[in-house]
């Protein structure tokens, strides 16, 4: 059969008569890697090797195989099979070469065997025995069966006789003789082998254009197929194991990344209710560089987003008290450069997540501040239908009434605001400057006094505090009775 290396791919060609249920192991003769020879159908386990002597030796491996050929047990001459098959004589089988070449070079003489009951031969000639002192007047005993032929016919045949090919039939025991004894003859033959005969030689002598393969390796060196399989799947469960394992350590490493993101925009964003250009600044510093390492993460797009665009209104809520037209002029430049920050951010907001509130809540206050009311209104009820009414979509929405001076609704939803995020003071700065326009002192005075207890105040009390002072010249020399139609 044909065989090719599993390394270097080297073609050859190898015996089938010595070939295993687990595999032959076997040695590449150009790379010298050592692999498994497998039968292309099942085969029987073991040989049975008859020797010239007429007795069967049961061999269940190669390594067995090949130790007595070492010891000089086994002749080129014996013939093996494996049950059921035809026999071929173990000289015609090229890879066991150098293991007779090794045996001759050693010179160990061939025992004689002693048989075991389960050895004997199982021919149907009964073994003959010839008398050897006197062949003229000595009696001959030979086969039953041959009774009434001469007796010379019914002589033993010898092992020459046997290479000769003539006979199929299984040859009988050489008889012993007194002078030449059996041990000494097969040495003779061992060491100068006699030459083969046409039906030996013929497997040998024929050349091939593979080379053959050595069995540099016993049987037993090699792991089995069923070891190989067992141990390709233990692998495979390892490096699943292994592969399951890197899996879940990138998952909580990404868990952990992301928990930091939160904690770093929610730490941020707490900043917001301070309404201090300060802390302005400061959270929109922290957000770009969350923002730098995970651009996708809508949760910081939509703080940068609330950030630039609460700077605005505080930038615009200052410029509209400031009595400075230069700095008013130059606080509403900077609150258009935030805006479009904001509407920057909340357009990707949306394209990140278009389900989250937070997104088209961030996207309507820089539509709002674009003067875009409408579309700020459309988001703004997108928002409420998505997430449900917060303090920042109340306040903003207070904040489109006041554009639109619909005092009344802006009036009420700022004074909701407040009751949601009490603690944001761009909620209670919006709500002083609705009551300073609407004159109601007392949510004036109320929201001021969260104003002042701002550290530092607020911005937008010194501006408040300066138009009271104003109005309060104005009112000093306006009737009492025209102070309420002004």
């Amino acid at each position: 059969m044909d065989v090719r290396c599993e390394r270097c791919g080297t073609e050859y060609e190898f015996d089938e008569t010595l070939l295993s249920p687990s595999g032959t192991a076997v040695r590449c003769g150009q790379c010298q890697f050592a692999f498994r020879v497998m039968a292309p159908k099942p085969v029987a386990g073991g040989w049975v090797v008859r020797r010239d002597d007429g007795i069967h030796v049961k061999v269940p491996s190669l390594a067995d195989l090949r130790a007595r050929i070492r010891r000089g047990e086994l002749a080129v001459a014996d013939l093996i099979a494996r049950e059921g098959d035809a026999w071929k004589p173990l000289g015609d089988i090229p890879e066991l070469t150098s293991t007779f070449d090794s045996a001759r070079t050693v010179r160990k003489p061939r025992p004689e065997a002693k048989p075991r009951p389960n050895e004997l031969s199982t021919t149907p000639f009964a073994r003959a025995e010839v008398m050897t002192a006197d062949a003229s007047s000595a009696p001959v005993r030979t086969d039953p069966r041959l009774a009434g032929s001469d007796p010379q016919i019914a002589a033993p045949r010898t092992a020459t006789a046997k290479m000769g090919g003539a006979d199929p039939r299984p040859a009988d025991p050489l008889p012993p003789s007194p002078t030449v004894p059996a041990r000494a003859r097969r040495d003779v033959i061992e060491s100068n082998p006699p030459p083969r005969s046409a039906s030996f030689g013929a497997a040998t002598a024929r050349t091939s254009a593979k080379p053959r393969l050595t069995l540099a390796l016993d049987e037993d060196e090699l792991p089995s197929r069923k070891g190989d399989s067992r141990l390709g799947r233990i692998g495979f469960v390892v490096a699943l194991g292994t592969a399951v394992a890197i899996g879940l350590w990138f998952r909580a490493q990404k868990s952990d990344r992301l928990a930091e993101r939160v904690a770093a925009t929610n730490s941020a964003t707490s900043e917001f209710d301070a309404d201090a250009y300060d802390h302005y600044r400061s959270a929109c510093a922290a957000l770009a560089t969350s923002h730098a390492d995970s651009p996708d993460d809508v949760l910081a797009v939509v703080a940068i987003s609330r950030c630039h665009a609460r700077w605005a209104q505080a930038l615009e809520d200052e410029a509209s008290l400031e009595p400075d037209e230069p700095r008013a002029n130059s606080l509403r430049d900077l609150a258009r450069a935030h805006i479009v920050e904001a509407r920057r951010f909340g357009d990707r907001a949306v394209e990140i997540d278009a389900t989250s509130p937070d997104a088209h809540v961030v996207l309507a206050d820089a539509l709002r501040l674009g003067a875009n009311a409408p579309l700020a209104t459309t988001e703004l009820h997108s928002a409420v239908e998505l997430g449900g009414a917060s303090a920042e979509s109340t306040r903003i929405s207070a904040e489109i009434a006041a554009s639109a001076d619909d005092d009344g609704v802006a009036m009420t939803s700022a004074r909701r605001a407040a009751e949601l995020a009490p603690s944001d003071l761009r909620v209670q700065a919006l709500l002083a400057r609705l009551a300073l326009e609407a004159d109601d002192r007392a949510t004036l005075d109320a929201a001021l006094a969260r104003l002042r207890a701002a550290s530092p105040p607020h911005v937008l009390v010194s501006g408040i505090e300066h138009a009271l002072a104003a109005r309060a010249v104005v009112d000093a020399g306006v009737p009492e009775s025209d102070r309420g139609r002004r």
